[in-house]
């Protein structure tokens, strides 16, 4: 199984925090998601460099701030001119990170669409999309995650529309396994079911890892989640963990051992 943690970066003066982080992490992992807003390419270059054996995927918040950013690029989830932009950031960050993959981190640019708030375009939708760089393939975040049958029919339908556009280069997160209760969780399930009839490609695993505040899958759990991701998607299985942003490095300290003696004990 192949771990892959994330973390997401937004503002000057994190770099020390995120990196101190990293140098734990690369004892055990081989690949981590970093991503970032609009502005702040350059942030590739310098990992690239202070992380030459770490395969980083890159990524884009289009809807993030800071005063080095380029502010909201998707004010309307089906604006075209507002992809275009992001297509644009996209391409400075594959050039910066010599991607092949970059993720999509659409949480706050899709929520009022997603969540019913305002109708989109479904052409329209499918016309964005298509202006993103057709060379890269994407991780697409959040995919489905719904109580409700209307939420669960709109947070599909635009996954369908992107599934369409996008074909084989396009993965999907997978929370089906973002908690211990989403395991059994009905709606996570069908979720899930969904992804898997309209992906091209396996759906990415997602799991919720010391996040602020809370703690999802605690570390004395993980053997379980592991389990439960190579019964379901293969023992060569990419799972992201997602331990949240203050506990970028509290998490690699007590996630750290644990993969390290799974590994072992595979052996």
């Amino acid at each position: 199984m192949n771990v892959i943690p994330w973390i997401e970066e937004s503002f000057d003066g994190q770099y020390g925090w995120l990196s101190r982080g990293m140098k734990d992490w690369e004892t055990v992992v081989d690949t981590v998601i970093v991503s970032t807003i609009p502005g702040r390419a350059d942030l590739y270059t310098r990992l690239q460099h202070d992380f030459p054996m770490l395969n980083i995927i890159p990524g884009l918040k289009p809807n993030g701030s800071s005063p080095a950013s380029s502010g909201d690029l998707l004010p309307a989830f089906d604006g075209v001119s507002g992809w275009q932009g992001g297509a644009s950031e996209v391409q400075r960050i594959r050039d910066a990170a010599n991607a092949d993959t970059i993720i999509l981190e659409l949480e706050k640019a899709g929520l009022r669409c997603r969540n019913l708030q305002e109708e989109f375009d479904e052409s329209r939708f499918a016309k964005c999309l298509r202006e993103l760089p057709d060379d890269l393939n994407y991780i697409w975040y959040p995919s489905i995650k719904a109580h409700g049958f209307e939420y669960l029919e709109r947070h599909s339908h635009v996954c369908e529309i992107a599934a369409s556009v996008l074909g084989k280069r396009v993965r999907f997160t997978d929370r089906s396994v973002e908690s211990p209760a989403a395991l059994d969780d009905w709606w996570m399930v069908q979720a899930h079911k969904y992804l898997l009839e309209i992906s091209m490609e396996p759906t990415l695993p997602m799991a919720y890892c010391y996040e602020e505040g809370k703690i999802l899958w605690a570390p004395e759990e993980l053997p379980t989640l592991f389990e439960h991701v190579e019964n379901e998607w293969g023992e060569d299985a990419d799972l992201v963990l997602y331990p949240g942003g203050s506990n970028w490095n509290t998490g690699a300290k007590e996630i750290v051992p644990a993969l390290a003696m799974y590994d072992w004990l595979r052996r």
